[in-house]
């Protein structure tokens, strides 16, 4: 093991989520300037919101759901 607790791991996932979105805002505001805060809020939303039918987290659209073998 690296000697990281589950915790310090999480802290970490977060950090650098959050650090994703803010790079994206950057790039939000770099591309569409005449975008709002608000507007720029609601793209990060959809960003993050998983498409339907694949599973949450960051690679979701290289992922889908397989059925069980029977």
């Amino acid at each position: 093991m690296d000697g990281q607790t589950v915790g310090q791991k999480l802290a970490t996932a977060l950090a650098l989520l959050d650090d994703g979105i803010d790079l994206m805002r950057c790039r939000l505001r770099r591309e569409r300037p005449d975008l709002s805060p608000e507007q720029v809020d609601i793209l990060i939303e959809q960003w993050l919101r998983p498409a339907p039918g694949h599973l949450q987290g960051s690679a979701a659209p290289f992922f889908r759901l397989r059925k069980a073998a029977h």
